[in-house]
């Protein structure tokens, strides 16, 4: 049996048609029926990612990139960022005037409701909230800053902090713990399951997914994946849309 772990955006679905190709859900339904433990590894919440689990026969999901663990219904791991660290990255986003969001495990919100939240965001939510204060009342596990890539202020986020950030937008990065990681979060998992990391192989598309590509025995990069992410894939397979997903499948003659 291997552990077999799916990223969502670009890697399962094209971001920006939301399709998951047919190709794809048969070839991981063929994973399961033959015994394989599927799984889902992304930097999305899992309530903005439950439209995709539920046509899939998923069996753990690590979401909020490492931060949020389940197997099945059980939460087996979960690490929050301390209120202490969220405050400082909203001084750092107050003195250079961006908008930043926080995710909670039920639902998330951002600072300030605009064209650049929602061009970043329209991907993943069918809307969002303001809430500027939502970490005073929930536990947060990640957040988002909308910062553009090319802003001077990139090289003066925080030292004393014990986050990082994560670019997943050339308008916006995540904000995860220092020792958070969808590799930390699937470690975990996989220390839950008694699974060794040598029956792991992982699929994605991303910058956050580096850690748990070095973490895998195997490593699979969608053919639009980031040139970091190829560089140090096992194999990579065709684009999203151009069966991708199955192709690699049958690649490692797990189909």
């Amino acid at each position: 049996m291997k552990a077999i772990f799916f990223d969502i955006d670009d890697t399962l679905i094209d971001k920006e048609t939301h399709v998951l190709p047919v190709s794809a859900k048969q070839a991981i339904e063929q994973l399961a029926a033959a015994g394989h433990f599927i799984g889902i590894a992304t930097g999305r919440a899992r309530y903005f990612a439950e439209t995709i689990i539920e046509q899939l026969p998923v069996q753990a999901c690590v979401t909020i990139n490492g931060q949020y663990v389940q197997h099945g219904d059980d939460v087996i791991y979960e690490q929050p960022i301390e209120k202490e660290d969220i405050e400082k990255v909203i001084a750092f986003c107050e003195k250079y005037g961006f908008t930043y969001g926080c995710i909670g495990n039920k639902d998330a919100k951002v600072s300030s409701k605009n064209n650049e939240t929602t061009e970043v965001l329209l991907h993943w939510l069918d809307r969002h909230e303001e809430d500027p204060e939502y970490y005073q009342h929930e536990t947060i596990y990640q957040m988002w800053v909308f910062i553009p890539e090319d802003h001077e202020a990139n090289n003066h986020f925080p030292k004393d902090v014990d986050v990082r950030p994560v670019r997943f937008h050339s308008h916006a990065v995540d904000i995860v713990p220092n020792r958070g990681s969808k590799a930390n979060g699937l470690q975990q998992l996989l220390s839950h399951l008694d699974i060794s990391s040598d029956d792991l192989i992982v699929f994605g598309d991303g910058l956050n997914d580096l850690e748990m590509f070095a973490l895998a025995n195997t490593s699979v990069a969608m053919g639009n994946a980031e040139p970091q992410l190829k560089a140090i894939a096992t194999y990579v397979t065709d684009p999203v849309l151009e069966d991708g997903i199955a192709n690699a499948l049958k690649k490692l003659a797990l189909i």
